[in-house]
């Protein structure tokens, strides 16, 4: 199973909107995996689209509260122009 998420919220590029744009996105990404009937411990690889590379310690602040143990392998990859002028997208690929 392979899913990205993406949340996007009013035009703001501040370290609070990066953590809240990755608390959605990832909270959907549970919702998505759950009703395939899997969990984020199912998570193999995580591929994290940031439009700035500055805003990766907030975002992996937000990412270590839902992945706590036996993390999935990840890259982490600046990516300008991200869909709907989001700071932030979650590519998840889940062993189900």
């Amino acid at each position: 199973m392979s899913t990205n998420e993406i949340v996007t919220k009013p035009e703001d590029d501040s370290s609070e909107m990066i953590a809240i744009q990755s608390e959605l996105a990832l909270h959907h990404l549970e919702a998505v995996l759950k009703a395939a009937g899997a969990t984020l411990q199912d998570v193999v690889d995580v591929t994290v689209f940031l439009q700035f590379m500055d805003h990766f310690n907030e975002m992996n602040d937000v990412y270590r509260q839902f992945f706590k143990t036996d993390c999935p392998a990840r890259a982490a990859v600046a990516a300008a122009g991200l869909p709907k002028n989001a700071l932030v997208e979650f590519k998840a690929i889940a062993a189900v």
